[in-house]
């Protein structure tokens, strides 16, 4: 047990808290909603959510408030902008762990501790500067007080104030969707298991009394203060997002089964001992009293859920993940008391994934043009021949039916590849991936001796996440620069944009080249359009 909790300690770490900002805030999200978060800090407005001055009704509040409350303890930075979501990756983890101790035991709880932090779904979202793992843990948290609800013959008064208080945190952090998820997949257990009185019991007075106290001052006030957040909010970024492709996010049904796969990366191949244990049960008869029905139909619900929405996104589907993290939690500590040929086959299959996912990496890597930002990386096939050959270890200590060293060597892996990346990969990325490094240059050039810079700061045909990232680091707003306003600029725009602007017959004059989606340019008036 110390090796055990050790190898748990140093995973935990490195899957939440290590080097949270080893790169920049990335793609539009990550910044935006940080800037929101900051502004909310700097004014001390802390019910409408602004970007540069304007409301926004994208999401709820809780991110920002969390984000906001991060700065104010650890300053403005990137750390702190994404510290609320890895706080809300370890309560989902800790919620999930509970529900398992109480029904499959406590080695089966430490399992669910340790699968949290070493699942890919964790890497991306439990470190990032965005509102899903805060949706994701507050609901597994309410869903974990849910489960207690249903089964336990005198419900806790405690678990009705906590499903009640989770579910509210949880619609502050997406919106009506987590109402919908929690009673959507309460009432498809209930439709397996026919215990629809028990399933009633999450719909308690003192619990929605709670949820309607957590999340329901906010959204009369923001209401209050701001006419149109209603309209905004719930019709266009609930509704229309949800029925029609407004947002263009356009995928085919099937689209989130493959993402659900990814998201429990390395542990995919305790899906057959999770499959084969299901068959099981219901060879055995009395499965539908089987809590893990109630794990399986809160996976399933929101899984089909956002399948049929019009709009789909990867993170949509991360509140699916803790639950069908602690059924192959459950089955993983079966695998290990069983220790059968079985077992050992699926704990081989931990290796075999991860060479698999290193010939997919090799390919993918070797195709990659020499001018590509990953051709160059220091060591990388270094790093692929060490992760495959943990692979292959993780595979012998299967076939020697060493499964619980299997277990700890997969969680391992994905830590120390998350360490490696964050102290040798990720900073060499930065300029590529974030508009950090492009601001530092900016800000180291604006504020050198050579007065002779334009005053005027602008962008043009900039990616919208260079935009926002750019927006955050800078912290200003950068106006669109307009082809014929006359005069000098200095603009961050692309390598095509620049390419665009001489094709104007302007004389565009590079000052700082980060990468070809970015670059910080000094436009000015070629001698003949002068004329």
């Amino acid at each position: 047990m110390p090796i055990f909790l050790a190898i748990l300690i140093l995973v935990s770490y490195a899957g939440y808290f290590s080097r949270l900002g080893a790169i920049g805030l990335t793609g539009p999200d990550e910044p935006r909603y940080a800037s929101i978060a900051r502004a909310m800090e700097r004014t001390g407005d802390w019910v409408t959510p602004r970007l540069n001055g304007t409301p926004w009704f994208e999401k709820p509040v809780l991110y920002y408030w969390a984000a906001a409350v991060s700065f104010r303890v650890f300053g403005e930075n990137d750390f702190a902008a994404r510290l609320p979501s890895a706080l809300a990756a370890l309560l989902g983890a800790i919620a999930i762990a509970w529900a398992a101790r109480r029904f499959y035991g406590e080695s089966a709880a430490w399992l669910a501790l340790l699968l949290v932090p070493s699942s890919v779904v964790t890497v991306v979202f439990g470190r990032a500067a965005t509102p899903d793992m805060l949706f994701t843990g507050t609901l597994a948290a309410a869903m974990a007080c849910g489960v207690a609800l249903v089964f336990d013959e005198k419900p806790n008064i405690w678990h009705r104030i906590g499903f009640g208080f989770f579910l509210g945190a949880a619609t502050l952090a997406k919106g009506p969707a987590a109402i919908v998820l929690a009673g959507g997949s309460v009432a498809l257990w209930a439709v397996f298991s026919r215990q629809w009185i028990r399933a009633l019991r999450v719909a308690h007075p003192l619990a929605v009394f709670v949820c309607l106290l957590t999340a329901g001052p906010w959204y009369a006030l923001c209401a209050r203060r701001n006419p149109d957040f209603l309209a905004t909010f719930l019709l266009l970024h609930n509704f229309e997002r949800f029925l029609t492709p407004v947002f263009h996010h356009i995928q085919p049904w099937w689209f989130f089964i493959p993402i659900l796969v990814l998201w429990i990366l390395p542990w995919t191949a305790v899906l057959f001992a999770l499959v084969r244990d299901a068959a099981s049960a219901r060879q055995s008869g009395g499965w539908l009293s089987n809590p893990a029905v109630y794990f399986a139909c809160w996976t399933i619900f929101t899984v089909v859920f956002f399948s049929i929405s019009k709009s789909k996104l990867p993170g949509y589907i991360a509140p699916a993940v803790p639950p069908l993290l602690l059924l192959l939690a459950a089955a993983a500590d079966r695998m290990r008391c069983r220790n059968d040929d079985s077992s050992r086959g699926v704990a081989m299959g931990l290796g075999v994934t991860w060479l698999a996912l290193i010939g997919v990496a090799a390919g993918w890597l070797h195709r990659q043009p020499i001018t590509s930002p990953a051709s160059g990386l220091p060591h990388i096939w270094y790093w692929l021949a060490v992760t495959a050959a943990a692979g292959i270890v993780i595979a012998i200590l299967g076939s020697t039916r060493r499964i619980t060293a299997a277990l700890l060597m997969n969680a391992m892996t994905i830590a120390a590849l998350l360490v490696a990346a964050n102290l040798l990969l990720l900073p060499r990325l930065d300029s590529n991936l974030s508009a950090r490094a492009a601001a530092k240059a900016f800000l180291a050039i604006n504020q050198s001796p050579d007065k002779s810079l334009p005053a005027a700061l602008g962008a043009y045909r900039l990616d919208r996440a260079w935009q926002y990232g750019l927006e955050y680091y800078l912290d200003r707003p950068l106006l669109e620069w307009k082809p014929d306003a006359g005069g000098a600029f200095l603009l961050f725009t692309s390598q095509a944009g620049c390419g665009d602007i001489q094709n104007r017959g302007l004389i565009c004059d590079p000052v700082q080249k980060n990468s070809k989606a970015v670059w910080l340019v000094r436009v000015t008036p070629s001698a003949a359009s002068a004329r």
